[in-house]
């Protein structure tokens, strides 16, 4: 009853096993993973017409940021519809501080672009613990508080990367 009062038809549970998801159909026929409790708040948009950031292009994208004042050389990944404004606006990076747009992935929604970046973060964590860099290291630098790692994860990540981008080419 709630999915259907808000244009939405329940299909079933999360095929990646997590119960806090459940599988939806929007009204416009598409169909995509939703929180449950963001479907019961409404808080939910549809990937494909629903007109906001996630329907819209995006890009999964990997920054190099040295600053060699404070011996940091760290990797950002990240994901975003304008990948150089928040290479150059967002992520706070102060002019003394070298960046490299290393790689940049175009993905048909802000909703595939998230997931496919959480997913990678997940990874990334599970195989490679000691290449997740805390957040003081970079305070002051980087205006984000995760998904920043040492260098040392480069190729992992490319390979990653890689992966994904044979998954989801560019339409």
């Amino acid at each position: 009853d709630e999915a259907s009062q808000r244009g939405w038809e329940r299909l079933g549970r999360d095929p990646q096993g997590n119960a806090n998801y459940r599988m939806y159909r929007h009204s416009c026929g598409h169909s995509q993973r939703v929180a449950r409790v963001n479907l019961a708040w409404g808080q939910v948009k549809c990937a494909a017409c629903g007109g906001a950031w996630n329907s819209s292009p995006s890009f999964i994208y990997l920054l190099k940021v040295e600053m060699k004042s404070r011996g940091i050389h760290v990797l950002k990944l990240g994901f975003s519809k304008t990948p150089v404004k928040r290479m150059k606006h967002q992520l706070g990076l102060p002019r003394s501080a070298q960046v490299n747009l290393v790689r940049v992935l175009p993905m048909a929604s802000g909703h595939v672009a998230r997931a496919q970046e959480a997913a990678l973060h997940a990874i990334l964590r599970r195989r490679l613990p000691d290449a997740v860099v805390p957040p003081e290291v970079y305070a002051g630098i980087l205006n984000v508080a995760s998904e920043v790692y040492e260098a040392f994860a480069f190729d992992l990540i490319m390979r990653h990367l890689d992966r994904i981008e044979a998954a989801h080419p560019p339409t």
